[in-house]
């Protein structure tokens, strides 16, 4: 009975073993995925205009996108139930056209599909801040928030029907986002997942290149991200178990009786108190 308990905690140590690695030890990763871009509003942006608050209009265009790719590189420590992370990301979506929104400042009639090409792009720089639970032996989750810098540039081809009709520029401004996921391991140094990212790029500003007149344009970049995540740590492995041999060793040792004479002693020592016992009698 001993020896079950011995061999059922060495299993219950090895298999603990992947769980444990991951804490207090450095990782990195690479994640990549599918992402949906927000239809993009264009803003007229002028500081001295009354229409709204801001100088902004209401919206002279509305670029529509496909769907894009999310990639990234991930490095970070995981101090335990808290994960610290730097992120270099890298997204990019199709456009599938612009919709006119303000016809009475572009002279195109309000909702006119432009038959444009091109894409947009991010390329971020975040810091990532991670709080992991549930059961690490098995599927564990994740949620967090991350902020940095992001450069967005959108390129954008002509309709014929509408020359010179284009939405084009880049910007670099603050983002932050929103992360959750979930994860498991498959050994002691690498995990497998799945992860979920709002990412968000507010007050991006281009030079107008539409042809219409405007100052500035102004806009924002949301995506919605559904990636899968290879993440390796660099835990040292875990220390061996004893060898079976030791192990049985140790409690052969802890199971066996207290010494006691052989019979072979026994009797002699009966036999000599015999002996004993006659002489006494004869002297008597």
């Amino acid at each position: 009975m001993r020896k079950l308990g011995i061999a059922v905690a060495l299993a219950s140590t090895a298999m603990a073993t992947p769980a444990l690695a991951r804490d207090h030890s450095f990782y990195v990763g690479v994640e990549g995925g599918a992402m949906l871009v927000e239809d993009q509003r264009v803003d007229n942006f002028d500081p001295s205009a009354v229409e709204t608050p801001g100088g902004a209009t209401n919206g002279e265009f509305s670029i529509k996108y496909g769907t894009g790719l999310d990639v990234d590189l991930i490095g970070g420590y995981d101090f335990g139930m808290v994960r610290l992370e730097a992120e270099l990301g890298w997204k990019r979506a199709g456009i599938d056209g612009m919709e006119i929104r303000n016809f009475p400042l572009t002279g195109v009639a309000f909702g006119s599909h432009i038959n444009t090409d091109g894409h947009g792009r991010s390329i971020s720089g975040m810091i990532n801040g991670l709080l992991d639970f549930g059961d690490e032996n098995s599927w564990s989750g994740y949620v967090g928030a991350g902020i940095g810098m992001a450069d967005v540039r959108v390129s954008m081809g002509e309709d014929p029907e509408f020359p010179g009709l284009v939405v084009e520029g880049s910007d670099s401004r603050p983002a932050w986002q929103a992360i959750m996921g979930v994860r498991t391991a498959i050994s002691p140094n690498l995990d497998v997942g799945v992860k979920y990212r709002f990412f968000n790029v507010p007050n991006l500003k281009f030079d107008d290149s539409t042809g219409l007149g405007f100052n500035t344009l102004r806009s924002k970049w949301r995506s919605h991200s559904l990636l899968l995540s290879l993440t390796y740590n660099f835990a040292a492995p875990p220390p061996p178990p004893p060898p079976p041999h030791l192990a049985r060793g140790h409690d052969e040792l802890l199971t066996s009786p207290p010494f006691r004479g052989t019979g072979r002693t026994s009797r002699r020592r009966a036999g000599r108190g015999g002996q004993a016992s006659i002489s006494n009698s004869r002297n008597l």
